[in-house]
């Protein structure tokens, strides 16, 4: 009975967390009458070994969880601006060393 207790965890162990997250801002700016509309959404997912988005015509890959050994998953928030394609306020929320830090997410945008 061990045996099989020690190979459900194992298993259990060996899976990626299902606590990715991607959450997205869209900013769309009215010319006439000004005004500016403003709306967010999220996913989550089974982490993969990275996450692949493509906002504001740019391609971003960032670290996914299942990238590392770390538990915890890889939580990203930014915001696109329609109107313009710009990407801004990148957050990357967990301290995974796997996920991409905030600082980097930008950059990490082609």
């Amino acid at each position: 009975m061990n045996k099989l207790a020690l190979i459900a965890a194992a298993a259990l162990l060996s899976t990626a967390a299902y606590a990715d997250t991607v959450q997205v801002t869209s900013v769309t700016n009215i010319s006439s009458p000004s005004a500016t509309v403003t709306s967010m959404s999220s996913a989550a997912f089974k982490g993969g070994m990275s996450t692949v988005l493509t906002i504001g015509g740019k391609t971003c890959k960032w670290g996914g969880s299942a990238s590392g050994s770390v538990p915890g998953g890889c939580n990203y928030q930014i915001t696109v601006n329609n109107s313009t394609n710009a990407l801004s306020n990148p957050v990357s929320t967990n301290p995974n060393p796997v996920c991409t830090a905030s600082s980097q997410m930008l950059a990490d945008c082609h």
